[in-house]
């Protein structure tokens, strides 16, 4: 019996060692200290800037323009904050003048002044520069027995990656910023299906940051 215990934890050890973990939230910077969510309002913006390396035609097939994947990036990450009670109300607003909050040192002031004046929310949240590309896994299968041939597989991943911008409206300022990836490897090839799970991803990462400080997730 002590035996069959002693391999039973060798093989879970063995298990364990084998998982692998990654950081899902990155080049973090924080500013600034922020309260629970739960009892704050937020205005949640976007802006168009896309850079498609990757999966480009499985890109333009399910989205006719920038603009309506920013706007379901949005409508997407809202729906989750709202399932896990991240914020007590959200505001949408992807109005013109808000681009100035993507242009960081180089923002006109006066503009800015004015965007934190009008706004009504506790909070700015904005979600920009996204890129999407891929990777690519190679395994060696070695041989079975000794006359046989090892061979090669891969797997290819489509990887999601956004910057995240966090505003305290009352102070005028920066407070948080990160880039949170999602990523998911192609089945089937179902190359719809696998980016769909990457923005999906994405957007449970920067969630779940919000929430708990959590960067690091097993390995998809």
């Amino acid at each position: 019996m002590k035996k069959n215990l002693l391999w039973f934890a060798i093989a879970l050890l063995s298990f364990t060692s084998c998982i692998v973990k990654k950081d899902y939230i990155n080049r973090v910077v924080k500013e600034g200290n922020f309260e629970n969510f739960q009892n704050k309002t937020v205005l949640v913006t976007g802006f168009e800037n896309i850079r498609a390396n990757n999966f480009i035609n499985t890109f333009e097939k399910n989205f006719a323009t920038d603009s309506l994947f920013v706007d379901s990036y949005i409508n997407e990450f809202i729906t989750e904050a709202i399932n896990t009670n991240l914020f007590a109300e959200y505001v949408i607003e992807v109005h013109p003048i808000l681009d100035e909050l993507n242009k960081g040192i180089n923002a006109d002031k006066e503009v800015l002044d004015e965007v934190f004046t009008n706004a009504e929310t506790d909070y700015i949240l904005s979600f920009s520069n996204f890129e999407i590309t891929n990777r690519v896994e190679t395994t060696y299968n070695p041989a079975v027995g000794p006359h046989g041939v090892g061979t090669h597989s891969s797997v290819e991943y489509c990887i999601l990656n956004a910057e995240v911008i966090l505003y305290d409206v009352k102070e005028q300022k920066r407070i948080l910023q990160f880039v949170t990836t999602g990523e998911s490897s192609v089945f089937l090839f179902d190359f719809t299906n696998t980016f769909m799970k990457a923005k999906t991803r994405s957007i449970q990462h920067i969630v779940n940051y919000l929430k708990s400080g959590k960067v690091t997730y097993t390995k998809y």
